[in-house]
């Protein structure tokens, strides 16, 4: 146990009511700990986790157009267009006009957004199972019942568009 993580430890154990304590900040915490290494591992195949999400969401048929895209990511749009400007340019995906409304512009993937989403996949997959590794048996169950448990109180969603 390094001392900051031990430091943690001994404030919350002297005051529950901290911040240090709450739930969302220990996960916050700890999420972007696991981000920073899944975007080291992406980032040697050439793209940011950013634009593994924009992918992701693309492929799995959830959004398809930028508007749509920045809601579910909940992110500005003026992002999303910068991830498609930059996706295209890699040759990752295509944007076009879409044909029942000229105002929205859809995103679609190209075989070299396909790969490269694979590619971050099994990062994905690397970084879970050295995470998990960590972890008991009886440890790795529970995490699953509650993360299942967390995404069905708290659903992706769409805005209105």
């Amino acid at each position: 146990m390094n001392d900051s993580h031990a430091t943690l430890l001994s404030v919350n154990e002297s005051n529950q009511e901290t911040i240090l304590a709450a739930a969302c900040f220990r996960l916050g915490l700890l999420g972007a700990r696991i981000t920073q290494e899944f975007s080291v591992r992406v980032e040697e195949v050439g793209i940011t986790h950013k634009q593994v999400g924009l992918l992701a969401v693309v492929s799995a048929g959830l959004a398809r157009s930028q508007r749509d895209i920045a809601s579910l990511l909940h992110v500005a749009p003026s992002l999303v267009v910068s991830l498609v400007d930059q996706l295209i340019e890699a040759g990752a995906v295509t944007r076009s006009r879409s044909a029942t409304d000229r105002r929205v512009q859809v995103i679609e993937l190209t075989d070299r957004g396909r790969g490269l989403l694979a590619a971050s996949t099994r990062a994905a997959a690397d970084v879970d199972a050295e995470f998990r590794a960590g972890l008991s048996p009886a440890g790795r169950s529970a995490l699953d019942v509650l993360l299942l448990d967390l995404d069905a109180r708290h659903p992706v969603t769409f805005a209105e568009s």
